[in-house]
């Protein structure tokens, strides 16, 4: 009797967050909405920031990332995957595109209709 493979989660590993709180810019909080909080490394001469005084902001470093085997996966066990071109389409099945529909995933699908379309003609 013939059983359709179906496709399996990886294996969970957990994610450890080092550092919940984000990063945010040097005294962006003084400025009042006018200067935003999203990072930029500070490269002032005297900055007291960059040159790691006590009583400031940590600085982001390479210590802070998370596991490689639990980087960019979905809750839900499974990889992120971007289609772009006909070759990666191989390594996914359409019918697994479908069953795990979300919004992520609705650009995915229509990506790949378009280049199964391509494919047919």
């Amino acid at each position: 009797k013939y059983k359709p493979m179906t496709v399996k989660p990886l294996n969970r590993v957990r994610k450890i967050k080092k550092r919940t709180n984000s990063f945010t810019r040097f005294q962006c909080e003084d400025y009042g909405g006018r200067l935003r909080p999203s990072w930029r490394k500070p490269h002032g001469i005297d900055n007291r920031m960059r040159r790691k005084f006590r009583g400031n902001k940590p600085l982001v470093a390479i210590g802070y990332g998370t596991n490689k085997k639990a980087r960019h996966v979905i809750p839900n066990g499974f990889r992120k995957f971007l289609i772009t071109n006909l070759h990666d389409l191989e390594s996914v099945s359409y019918t697994h595109l479908r069953a795990h529909e979300t919004p992520e995933h609705l650009v995915c699908r229509l990506l790949l209709e378009k280049k199964k379309i391509k494919q047919l003609n």
